[in-house]
């Protein structure tokens, strides 16, 4: 498993508006990675680390596209918000 590096930044740090951010910057991947021809085969997918209410990422909580989607039709708004248990 992937362990998250804290990085030390001066981006907005507000957990709404990196989450609404990051759905945004993660949906755009998945369509451009389409464009690309990326999206094909099995057991692909792309996530993204999100902060929890303290502005904390702890690799517990995620973007992650949704199971049966072709990326090509992806927007920020279908993009999965879960935690480590699978909620």
């Amino acid at each position: 498993m992937a362990t998250p590096i804290p990085v030390e930044n001066s981006f907005n740090t507000d957990p709404k508006s990196v989450i609404s951010q990051g759905r945004v910057d993660l949906a755009v991947a998945l369509r451009w990675a389409a464009r690309l021809g990326l999206s094909e085969g099995v057991d692909n997918h792309f996530s993204m680390a999100v902060p929890d209410k303290d502005g904390r990422v702890r690799g517990d909580r995620f973007l992650i596209n949704p199971y049966g989607w072709h990326w090509s039709e992806i927007t920020a708004s279908s993009l999965v918000l879960a935690d480590a248990e699978g909620n």
